[in-house]
């Protein structure tokens, strides 16, 4: 629970529970996978949470988080923290984000929402 960072191998199929256990924590998921599908892809920001690895990629994961300055691990934590709270956090939650992907699919496309924390300078630009 104290980690900032946490390994998300691939499960069985083109999603993994490991997901969300390593969001519920407010750490950095760090995915190996060749097709992992992100839930509400339509709905959230994943780019600014996770981190996606092919397996032949692996090489690359030290020498990518090494170069992360703080304040983008701090702000990919909240953002981390905000995706699980926002759409997973209960089960009233998930129906809600449910209902939002399918109003999304079929009565035209919702902004993706925005978190409510600010965004850095690096982000902005």
């Amino acid at each position: 629970m104290n980690s900032t960072l946490g390994l998300v191998p691939a499960g069985r199929g083109p999603s993994t529970y490991r997901l969300m256990e390593v969001l519920s924590a407010g750490s950095i998921p760090i995915a190996i996978s060749n097709n992992l599908v992100l839930s509400f892809d339509t709905l959230i920001e994943w780019r600014w949470c996770l981190f996606v690895f092919p397996p032949p990629q692996i090489h690359k994961i030290v020498p990518t988080l090494r170069s992360l300055k703080w304040d983008k691990i701090e702000f990919r934590q909240k953002h981390c923290l905000f995706i699980y709270r926002e759409f997973f956090g209960s089960q009233d939650k998930i129906v809600e984000t449910t209902v939002m992907a399918l109003k999304s699919r079929f009565f035209g496309v919702l902004p993706k929402l925005i978190p409510k924390i600010p965004l850095p300078s690096w982000e902005l630009s």
